[in-house]
């Protein structure tokens, strides 16, 4: 965005044109116009690792490791 509004990256020149969807609310998910992501995400236990990746990459990446980029 520049300005407040979406600007063309001239870097991906095909593309199909922007179109603006409205969210949805699926109160099954816990997804509810109104709450923030991280509250939506904080009681799951299968998405903990948005509020605390580091429990999940402290155990499988040993510290200190040169990570490829």
């Amino acid at each position: 965005m520049e300005g407040g509004v979406w600007v063309r990256n001239l870097r991906y020149p095909g593309f199909p044109p922007m179109r603006v969807i409205a969210a949805e609310e699926v109160p099954a998910l816990g997804i509810r116009h109104g709450r923030g992501i991280y509250e939506m995400v904080v009681q799951r236990e299968d998405l903990s690792y948005l509020n605390a990746p580091e429990k999940v990459f402290c155990c499988t990446i040993p510290a200190g490791a040169i990570l490829p980029v």
